[in-house]
């Protein structure tokens, strides 16, 4: 069991410069017992709530859940800043609502996609995008591209829809 009493919640879900590339070079094989299944169950528990209800959590899950299998201490370190920064956050919520926009019930969304560079353990770009109605989020997909490629926000935008 993870107490959160009396801890100062976190304001990012991930600590500030924290990449994979240094989570990565930790890896223990024989980690205290239950390790490996405490740290599975806070992954999977994020998955749920990224696909839920907290957008806000995507890029921390994706980062945590690559080292699901082989994972170790400053593994679970991230794990339970996004655990600190959920304690801090949980009155956040998505809310819709008709009144407060101009123009109710039109769908918009943004995109992004970063090159190569952006996780230094694979070489492989990322891509996102969230659609917006009524003041808030109705589906967010966060991943990996399959290939590493380079191209511009336009060809990014036209791979990720049609691949």
């Amino acid at each position: 069991m993870i107490s959160f009493v009396g801890a100062q919640a976190e304001v990012m879900p991930v600590a500030h410069g924290g990449r994979s590339c240094s989570w990565a070079l930790y890896r223990y094989k024989d980690p205290a017992l239950g390790f490996h299944q405490r740290y599975s169950c806070i992954v999977g528990s994020l998955g749920y709530l990224v696909t839920m209800t907290r957008p806000d959590l995507a890029w921390a899950h994706t980062q945590l859940s690559k080292y699901v299998q082989f994972s170790g201490k400053n593994h679970m370190l991230a794990a339970r800043h996004v655990l600190s920064y959920l304690d801090g956050t949980w009155n956040q919520k998505i809310r819709y609502s008709l009144d407060s926009y101009e123009n109710p019930n039109v769908l918009w969304g943004l995109v992004d996609a970063d090159w190569a560079g952006g996780d230094t353990d694979t070489s492989r770009s990322h891509t996102g995008y969230i659609l917006m109605m009524n003041g808030g989020s109705i589906s967010w997909p966060l991943g990996r591209v399959g290939a590493t490629i380079l191209c511009d926000s336009e060809t990014c935008v036209t791979l990720h829809f049609r691949g």
